[in-house]
């Protein structure tokens, strides 16, 4: 069954502003995105073509024959007439980090059309609009206000992970079949329902405690879908963070993202926190900045959150799932709501030093053994031992 994201495509497609072979080289660049990405961004992408009185092909034509002229002002033009439109939109009340999805969108539209857009100094300015960061005591007293198994096994798998909250909603079971009680720490692969990269996540043992405790709640409440994470009561139509109205959501549902946002902005109103105006995602920018702080190397960091590389180097640096969670794990002290005592984290190094060593030796023995098995005499002395064994 067609979502209603892919419909809704469908029919923007059909704009008369959509013409020509930029618009089809435009149109196969968004099929690569999840639904939602590529129909948030045409809707934007389409808005900005009316507010310009143009079409894909003269927006093409004309960005095309300013690139090539003399006079290097008119590349200036287009992002000049882009931040005057993102201008607009937030006269009329929309936040900067809303108005970003018209840029994306237009940087696409030209990268889909060979064609590098640049912003040339030209940007809209609203540093409010960033996104805030949370401290672990905030974080902290919002997850002590929630009473939900569930939504206490979502803010600590995002928090661990560093994952978007739709990409901690599109989990499932089976990511986690593998998982064993004594295991402290868990990396597992996923592809990102916005950007379409994959990442690979490292979850400490404070969330698998809370997703433990989830899995059995499931399994009291029969729950059977392949989600990791479904509703367990049905939700009433809501309105999100922007205005927008959400469709009543039925039990047994995967979990709506705009949903579990709703949610934690509520558990942040009554922690008090109104005023900082952190959201879920303030979640993702606190994984990032402590294990940073803790020394971890961002371009590891990149991998886990699935970001692209910072810089040239990024693309070289590609860690082995094991030394992800080691280097994980030596800065999971900075991510946890309790300081854990150094022994306890002493020891976890020294357990998974010995366990190194331990598949260290194999590797040496079997590389003896298979030395050995290369002599021509070993083997006939080998030979004539296992003959005169007696069975």
């Amino acid at each position: 069954m067609e979502d209603k994201f892919s419909i809704q495509f469908d029919a923007l497609s059909e704009r008369p502003e959509l013409q020509g072979d930029s618009w089809t080289y435009f149109r196969d660049s968004l099929k690569a995105r999840a639904p939602k990405t590529r129909y948030q961004y045409l809707e934007s992408f389409i808005k900005f073509l009316k507010d310009q009185n143009c079409t894909t092909e003269s927006l093409y034509k004309e960005y095309l024959a300013n690139s090539r002229d003399d006079d290097p002002r008119k590349r200036k033009i287009i992002p000049m007439k882009l931040v005057g439109y993102q201008e607009r939109l937030m006269a009329g009340g929309l936040k900067a980090g809303s108005t970003k999805k018209v840029e994306k969108a237009i940087k696409l539209f030209f990268a889909s059309n060979e064609l590098d857009f640049k912003m040339n100094g030209n940007k809209i300015r609203a540093e409010s609009d960033e996104i805030p960061g949370i401290t672990r005591d905030q974080l902290k007293k919002v997850y002590g206000l929630t009473g939900s198994v569930r939504m206490k096994a979502i803010i600590l798998m995002a928090r661990d992970s560093g994952l978007r909250i739709s990409d901690v909603c599109n989990l499932k079971v089976k990511d986690f079949e593998s998982l064993k009680p004594e295991d402290r720490f868990y990396t597992i692969t996923v592809r990102q329902q916005k950007t379409r990269r994959f990442a690979d996540p490292v979850f400490g043992f404070e969330s698998l405690e809370a997703l433990r405790a989830w899995l059995r709640e499931r399994e009291r409440k029969c729950i059977t879908s392949e989600y990791l994470f479904v509703n367990v009561k049905g939700v009433n139509e809501y309105e999100n963070a922007v205005g927008q109205r959400h469709r009543k959501v039925e039990a047994g549902e995967k979990s709506d993202p705009s949903n579990i946002s709703v949610i934690f902005r509520q558990l942040r109103d009554k922690a008090d926190l109104r005023d900082t105006r952190v959201s879920i995602h303030s979640i993702r920018k606190y994984h990032k900045t402590n294990l940073e702080y803790a020394g971890v190397p961002v371009a590891w960091i990149n991998k886990m959150q699935g970001r692209k590389g910072e810089g040239t180097g990024g693309v070289y640096s590609k860690p082995e799932p094991r030394q992800l969670i080691d280097a994980f794990s030596r800065g999971y002290g900075e991510l946890t709501f309790e300081r854990p005592e150094s022994k306890e984290f002493e020891s976890l190094r020294e357990q998974m030093e010995q366990l190194r060593a331990q598949i260290e030796a194999r590797k040496e023995a079997d590389t003896v053994m298979d030395q050995l098995f290369e002599d021509t005499e070993f083997r006939e002395l080998l030979r004539r031992k296992l003959k005169d064994i007696k069975i």
